[in-house]
């Protein structure tokens, strides 16, 4: 007996025109769980760059933070006799302020930590900052520490300082800027340098300055107009600081998958806050289509002593 053509048409299976379009139907599912997956990846990506950003910024600032405040300390050795373990009467070796910046520069190559030039691969305007204190406990307590986070101990002379020296440079144009800590290294018996915290493309400070000695800042002052060319009382002007303000911008290391704009457009960032911005200087101009995430940092540290 013969099959039906019922039968016949059943079993047949699939035509050419139900075969493309279940192809068309599952090409589709692809690209969209494709694209799924693809987002997915860049978020978390994304959310990867946001949260290094975050804890450079936090760490860079903690750790200038922490430097500043050191700025100034003297050790004093209970039980020995007093005036010769004094601050007040055993100034610094090289008559170096104990807190001193300059403007638009780097820290230099020297091994001296008050030579600065205004040319090797300095970076957007940054400033630069030398901070020294003496260190605590012999050996080291821990109480006391230097820009890369080393304990550092005691004075064994009146005059002694541990330094911490911050500025941004970028070693070749397509390296990334990097904040460095300029250190005195002990081995040596000279100065090292140290990037700590990649990504900064500028540093800005400004200088409470108390004008009036009651200990108060009465002013806001960049580094030229605290100590100005030529002046012969260095250490008298930089005495008088009380505060510091921050400025940085730190962006994050790689292309983000957020719509940061097209063409050419810039966008002028303030990171000293733009009350405080004296200049051009001051501000960092950028690119957002570069598709880079940016933070702006901005805060004042008080100093906790009179220098």
């Amino acid at each position: 007996m013969m099959p039906s053509s019922n039968y016949r048409t059943r079993n047949a299976g699939l035509t050419l025109v139900e075969l493309l379009v279940s192809l068309g139907m599952s090409l589709l599912v692809v690209a969209a769980a494709s694209s799924f997956f693809l987002g997915s990846s860049r978020s978390r990506a994304t959310q990867d760059d946001a949260g290094q950003l975050q804890d450079n910024a936090r760490f860079a600032t903690e750790m200038i933070t922490k430097s500043i405040q050191q700025a100034g300390y003297q050790n004093y050795v209970a039980g020995t006799a007093g005036a010769a373990n004094r601050r007040e009467v055993a100034a610094a070796s090289d008559g170096e302020p104990d807190i001193r910046g300059y403007n638009n520069t780097a820290a230099g190559t020297s091994t001296n930590n008050g030579a600065h030039d205004t040319l090797a691969n300095r970076i957007n305007n940054s400033d630069s900052l030398v901070v020294r204190y003496q260190g605590s406990g012999t050996p080291a307590d821990g109480s006391m520490i230097d820009c890369l986070g080393r304990s550092q101990a005691a004075p064994t002379t009146p005059g002694d300082r541990s330094f911490s020296i911050f500025e941004v440079r970028q070693t070749t144009g397509s390296a990334e800027p990097e904040l460095r800590c300029k250190y005195f290294n002990i081995s040596t018996g000279s100065f090292s340098v140290e990037p700590i915290v990649r990504g900064v493309e500028t540093l800005q400070f400004l200088y409470g300055v108390d004008t009036n000695g009651d200990s108060l800042v009465d002013r806001w002052m960049n580094a030229a107009e605290v100590s100005p060319t030529g002046s012969t009382t260095v250490l008298a002007d930089w005495s008088r600081v009380r505060s510091v303000r921050v400025g940085m911008v730190l962006r994050s290391p790689n292309r983000v998958a957020v719509t940061t704009g097209t063409g050419t457009a810039t966008q002028v960032l303030s990171p000293l806050g733009a009350k405080f911005s004296q200049n051009v200087n001051d501000t960092l101009t950028v690119n957002p289509s570069d598709g880079r995430l940016r933070k702006v940092v901005t805060f004042t540290v008080n100093l906790r002593t009179e220098l």
